[in-house]
């Protein structure tokens, strides 16, 4: 984790993981669907969403509750996980695989 992001419109934990980027790079690379319509998007800033949508009037205080609550050193124990998105928008997780509290 490098940090909190606050922002006016979106509040984000941020990840600084150049092995998590190049895992979901490899996925990416070698894992072709023939029921894929898009491709992949692979983002190279990583982050937790905290809050997103909010009225910008409310930044500040939820700014303050993710300060209060968040520690980006605290441990953690981490979980990648593969969905698959249905007609309809609807997530359903296909695989999942336990790192733990490995530095990622």
């Amino acid at each position: 984790m490098s940090g909190l992001l606050l922002q006016d419109d979106v509040h984000l934990l941020a990840v600084d993981s150049p092995w998590l980027c190049s895992v979901a790079a490899h996925f990416a690379h070698t894992a072709p669907a023939v029921t894929r319509t898009d491709g992949i998007r692979l983002k190279d800033r990583l982050h937790l969403s905290l809050a997103y949508g909010f009225d910008p009037a409310a930044a500040g205080e939820l700014g303050g509750l993710a300060e209060e609550w968040v520690d980006p050193l605290a441990p953690a124990s981490w979980q990648i996980r593969l969905y698959h998105r249905r007609a309809g928008a609807e997530w359903i997780v296909r695989e999942s695989l336990d790192v733990g509290s490995r530095q990622v």
